[in-house]
């Protein structure tokens, strides 16, 4: 196992995973849960986290994203390591619901035609 997956790992289990009575979104109960935002947004794994991401990520893959909340951390923290490596990989968002302001539309952050992208998820 690599050392920026242990820390990863390692910070999970600390800091994400929860032990007691949870109701899930489906409305079934757990007695874990797992808050991954506490380790995808921590400063001290941000650039282990993202490391791991890229080492994953086509090469030919020009944009990462999804569902806003869910994508955004991953998305977002990849797209800025991926940078300081030279690399040009985009991040946007995909709202839920069209905004009725501004110029709206659901995709937030830079998305062109034609780019290959890679959908995620902070699961």
């Amino acid at each position: 196992m690599s050392d920026a997956r242990e820390r990863v790992r390692d910070h999970l289990l600390a800091n994400s995973v929860r032990r007691g009575d949870f109701t899930l979104k489906s409305g079934r109960h757990s007695s874990w849960f797992i808050d991954s935002k506490k380790t995808i947004l921590a400063p001290e794994v941000m650039v282990d986290l993202a490391t791991l991401v890229l080492e994953r990520i086509p090469a030919d893959a020009s944009a990462l994203g999804g569902l806003t909340m869910g994508a955004d951390g991953v998305s977002f923290v990849t797209a800025g390591v991926a940078a300081t490596r030279g690399r040009d990989l985009r991040a946007f968002s995909v709202r839920k619901a069209e905004k009725d302001h501004g110029t709206g539309g659901r995709i937030a952050g830079v998305l062109l035609a034609g780019d290959r992208v890679v959908i995620t998820e902070d699961t």
